[in-house]
């Protein structure tokens, strides 16, 4: 390679340093930007044309830079992480990482990358957001005028929520609070409101 080649080539090409966790340590993509979607190649059958090596061509997972330092760049695997090995080639993307919207999301069951879990088919989508976006302002939103009926008279009668409103379910484990939450989504069936029910993992 010629020096501009080998300096463009650790620019834009990593290595997975180390993975724990979900979190992924890469040496190089000193272009790397924050919150932005890289590649990390899985097979090691990629062919090398005397330059660099053909990454289209073999298996790849997406993660998301969060974090630059001086040396080591972390990111955040947004899938399964059993197959990322320290000495696999990352490869930036030069995209800010973004999801698909829609309507045709509804009714799905996806994983954090807007691709479907249910094996109900293809979700085809038009528009794309980045993750990392500002939520709107507070006189941007509407205000909260229409009431939100959980279907728990208890609930109802002693804690009335507003359409849109927040409303925080707190509790020791094992008490019922998402039991509420689920009934309270059931109970939203034919009244043209919008539920979506995000699932978020823990550590074993």
């Amino acid at each position: 390679m010629e020096n501009n080649n080998t300096q463009n080539f650790y620019n834009n090409i990593g290595v997975v340093n180390s993975i724990g966790d979900g979190i992924i340590n890469i040496v190089g993509l000193q272009d790397a930007a924050n919150g932005e979607m890289i590649e990390i190649i899985l097979d090691d059958n990629a062919s090398n044309d005397g330059e660099f090596y053909n990454y289209r061509a073999v298996n790849k997972l997406q993660a998301l830079i969060l974090n630059l330092g001086d040396k080591i760049v972390s990111a955040v695997c947004l899938s399964t992480d059993n197959f990322i090995k320290p000495g696999q080639f990352v490869v930036l993307t030069n995209e800010l990482m973004s999801i698909p919207v829609g309507d045709s999301l509804l009714g799905r069951v996806v994983n954090p990358l807007g691709e479907p879990l249910d094996e109900a088919g293809d979700i085809v989508c038009e528009i794309f957001n980045n993750i990392e976006t500002r939520a709107p302002s507070i006189i941007a939103r509407s205000s909260v005028n229409e009431p939100l009926e959980t279907g728990i008279k208890v609930v109802d009668s002693l804690v009335p929520i507003g359409h849109g409103q927040r409303e925080l379910i707190i509790g020791d484990s094992k008490t019922g609070k998402t039991s509420i939450a689920i009934d309270t989504i059931l109970n939203q069936k034919g009244k043209d409101t919008i539920c979506i029910y995000v699932a978020i993992g823990q550590k074993k």
